[in-house]
């Protein structure tokens, strides 16, 4: 197995250019990264992705939490995270987490031991303890599809409210007079939202 020092020597450059051709390759020139790639291509290189992580500080993985994966919605809203990750390099670590707190709370601290860089929360919990309450603003989490009350958590959600009343209007306009609503427990603020629509 070739390492980074014969690529380097093959394409006659230094192991910071190697380095930088995978690393951020608009900034080495063409004919650079033309040499570079060929020399990769030869020795059939693989670059130690754990000692980049390890390097670069970051390990391109976001925790992703979500209560079940049964749930068609999460589903959809899954692959379209996936998607959006895989454009700027990054991996999903999914995790079912069936609605139980402790379980949210391991998966999210691994973002304090460099095993990810985010977390990415499908239910309305905050995974981290009030020990982490003086962090709350840096820690690199984002809330979605629920309303969760950490008012530092970035958050992106449905207007649940506009949704039941575009559904309601839907609806009227058709005819029907008698509507009917499954909707979650009362406690919920998505509930609330929805009824209030």
């Amino acid at each position: 197995m070739s390492n980074i020092r014969e690529v380097a020597d093959l394409a006659g450059v230094s192991v910071a250019t190697v380095s930088r051709t995978l690393q951020q390759p608009e900034l080495v020139s063409p004919k650079t990264r033309a040499k570079v790639t060929r020399a990769i291509e030869e020795l059939n290189y693989k670059p130690n992705l754990m000692a980049v992580k390890f390097r670069s500080g970051k390990t391109h993985n976001i925790v992703v939490l979500v209560p079940t994966v049964a749930n068609v919605f999460f589903a959809r809203v899954i692959r379209g995270m996936q998607e959006a990750a895989a454009a700027e390099g990054y991996s999903l670590l999914l995790v079912n987490t069936m609605g139980d707190n402790a379980t949210e709370q391991i998966y999210a601290r691994m973002i304090h031991t460099s095993q990810a860089d985010g977390v990415v929360q499908l239910r309305a919990f905050n995974p981290f303890s009030d020990n982490d309450a003086d962090e709350q603003g840096l820690l690199p989490m984002v809330n979605a599809c629920e309303i969760l009350d950490t008012p530092q958590c970035p958050t992106v959600s449905l207007d649940n409210r506009l949704a039941a009343t575009a559904m309601t209007e839907h609806l009227v306009e058709l005819g029907h007079q008698h509507i009917a609503m499954i909707k979650g427990p009362a406690s919920s603020p998505l509930t609330r939202e929805r009824m209030l629509g």
